[in-house]
């Protein structure tokens, strides 16, 4: 039975040692002299050496540093805390993920601060890995060298210190956080080649201003989000952008866009999907813009933009930026601005009727088309509104938020609505039979007149109007298509008719205009007749 035992136990002390031999083993190399002590070993294709007498850290070799997680730390880890010196020297071409991470000798203990002061890199460097320098908290200056083509993510985050770092000029991408939280960084030139601008790449930085070359074609989600000190942004050219770029940076006063705004679902370098806008929200010292009036938003999925021109004030691009107004904004686009409207240089489309506008009617010109996503949207001072023959598209949300819209007549020239949203004094609409759907993509909804408690609908019997108020339970009247029609004999009215609902009233006629002639007015007759007051 002993011997059983104890065949036993040896089997399971070769079965242990055979599984503990094959952890990979980190060798470390200790020498000590009178003053103090070095210690070396091996990172990937390199060396490294730590001398503890003079708190410097050296990676030598020809190749690639080993990548290091926070379960893999680098083999400097027992020493980090110490360092205060790195000379990577020449021939060493990459610098590994995690190598120099600043808190993996704190833990959890965010307060400690890192000792790193200086950093010296070889021409040979190509490339600085994942959070390479992330949490460097003393470090204030580093130069990148030239032949760097990528720094990864996260690389600088939270080098609070760091007021000065070149970039090459080859850089071609700023990727993903990497300088986050850099408070003290109030300046950086960005490279020549650089083509794009990552998602949170300067959240929360110290950034004074930015100039944005005309070799930089995205800016994604968040990239300058929350920089308070920044005062100052210009944009050279042409820019794809995601949301929240520039929002929540409480002392922007000026942006300069020289090109157009393009809206982007992802970009090759982020693949958030979705817009909701936000460029420049909650930026309450913003007063003086250069921008186009209009943006477009681009589908990168599928490759193509819907051919709409959104007005550059909707998608909440300027939520809580109260002051920036129209008189404050240089359109670098040229449109039509035509009693403080603002329509495409065309005049085809109407793209904003601002907020601060205070006439409570107003007639909308004939020729304009369009209609642009929330042209009208939140103008509580306008309660009626006339709409010539000539609009064939409403955009979308075009009266949402119209508080005080009261009636509205639908010329028969339109096919599709979703436009009155939280529209809550609105009392009667007309809707003509060439409105066949009530939805803005897939699926009908009350949204169309969400909030519109009040409101009565105006159709013709058996029209998609009536099967539209029956199945959301609005009040309907039925009209029997009468429309009021206006001959300006011989002259050009602003619109030719308009339908008759029973009880309402015209709060605006058309004018006319003929050449060589002065309009005095409407009247029930060409020869004598009365004239229409009201």
């Amino acid at each position: 039975m002993k011997s059983k035992k104890l065949i036993s136990l040896f089997l399971s002390a070769l079965i242990f040692i055979s599984v503990f031999t094959t952890l990979p083993v980190c060798a470390i190399t200790r020498e000590s002299n009178s003053v103090g002590a070095t210690y070396s070993g091996t990172t990937g294709d390199c060396t490294w050496k730590y001398d503890d007498t003079t708190n410097t850290l050296t990676i030598s070799g020809n190749g690639a540093m080993e990548n290091y997680s926070y379960n893999n730390y680098a083999p400097w880890k027992e020493y980090r805390q110490q360092i205060k010196y790195v000379i990577v020297s020449e021939g060493v071409t990459s610098i590994g993920a995690n190598a120099f991470y600043g808190r993996s000798q704190f833990g959890t203990d965010s307060k400690q601060t890192d000792s790193l002061l200086t950093v010296s890199l070889p021409n040979s460097l190509s490339t600085i890995g994942n959070s390479a320098f992330s949490c460097c908290t003393s470090l204030q200056s580093i130069k990148i060298p030239k032949n760097v083509t990528s720094i990864d993510a996260y690389a600088f985050l939270n080098c609070i210190a760091l007021k000065n770092i070149d970039l090459p000029d080859d850089l071609e991408i700023i990727s993903k956080s990497c300088f986050e939280d850099c408070i003290s960084l109030k300046s950086i030139e960005l490279p020549s080649k650089l083509t794009a601008i990552c998602y949170h790449a300067f959240w929360c930085s110290g950034l004074e201003s930015i100039y944005i070359k005309n070799n930089v074609k995205y800016i994604c989600e968040y990239a300058f989000d929350y920089c308070e000190n920044l005062k100052s942004v210009v944009v050279e050219d042409d820019i794809f952008l995601q949301e929240g770029v520039f929002s929540f940076c409480s002392k922007l006063e000026s942006v300069n866009f020289k090109g157009k705004i393009t809206v982007v679902n992802k970009t090759p370098y982020n693949d958030a999907g979705g817009f909701s806008g936000s460029l420049f929200a909650s930026c309450p010292m913003l007063k003086k813009a250069v921008l186009p009036s209009y943006f477009e938003i681009k589908n990168l999925y599928d490759g193509d933009t819907d051919g709409k021109k959104y007005p550059i004030q909707s998608y909440r691009n300027f939520d809580d930026s109260d002051n920036l107004k129209l008189s404050n904004i240089t359109f670098n686009d040229n449109p039509k601005i035509i009693n403080g409207v603002v329509f495409s240089t065309d005049g085809k489309t109407l793209l904003w009727y601002p907020d601060d506008l205070t006439a409570s009617s107003y007639t909308i010109p004939s020729g304009v088309q369009t209609l642009a996503y929330s042209s009208f949207a939140n103008q509580t001072y306008i309660k009626h509104i006339n709409i010539p023959d000539s609009v064939t598209q409403f955009d979308g949300r075009v009266f949402s938020g119209c508080s005080n819209l009261d009636n509205v007549i639908i010329p028969d020239s339109v096919t599709t609505l979703f436009d009155f949203q939280n529209c809550k004094s609105l009392r009667s609409i007309y809707i003509p039979n060439s409105v066949i759907k009530m939805y803005q993509s897939g699926k009908e909804s009350l949204e169309t007149f969400e909030n519109c408690e009040n409101l009565v609908i105006y159709c013709d019997k058996n029209s998609y109007a009536e099967n539209f108020a029956k199945e959301y339970s609005f009040s309907f009247v039925h009209t029997e298509s009468v429309y009021c029609h206006f001959d300006s004999n011989g002259g050009k009215a602003e619109y030719n008719k308009q339908p008759v609902i029973p009880s309402d009233i015209y709060w605006n006629l058309p004018k006319a205009t003929k050449n060589n002639y002065n309009f005095a007015g409407w009247y029930t007759s060409k020869i004598g007749g009365n004239k229409i007051t009201e």
